[in-house]
């Protein structure tokens, strides 16, 4: 599977502003969508893994739920860091990247 980048010509691009009128929107916590390691909770490996499903879906964005470092007071929603994945989120940073584009 092909991630999209925007050197690539497969990137879709909203016609106008307000192209989530239209959207069909699909949120998901990635610890619970599919587990691609067998470690019991659902990594960004397995979410890469069910892009071609969620499409043929007809999905057409996807809203993740907060996977942040976080003290969980507010659901994950009260971020201590911007800059890394929660320890529940077993990944490398290749895999990262790659869900990245």
């Amino acid at each position: 599977m092909q991630i999209p980048t925007s050197e690539t010509q497969d990137v879709a691009k909203p016609a106008s502003s307000d192209w989530f009128k239209g959207a069909i929107i699909y949120q998901l916590h990635i610890k619970t969508l599919c587990d691609a390691n067998n470690d019991g909770i659902g990594d960004f490996q397995g979410l890469l893994s069910k892009l071609d499903y969620l499409r043929n879906l007809g999905v057409t964005a996807i809203w993740l739920l907060p996977f942040y470092p976080s003290p969980l007071r507010d659901d994950g929603y009260d971020i201590a860091d911007y800059y890394n994945v929660h320890p529940y989120v077993p990944e490398n940073p290749t895999c990262w990247n790659d869900f990245m584009g």
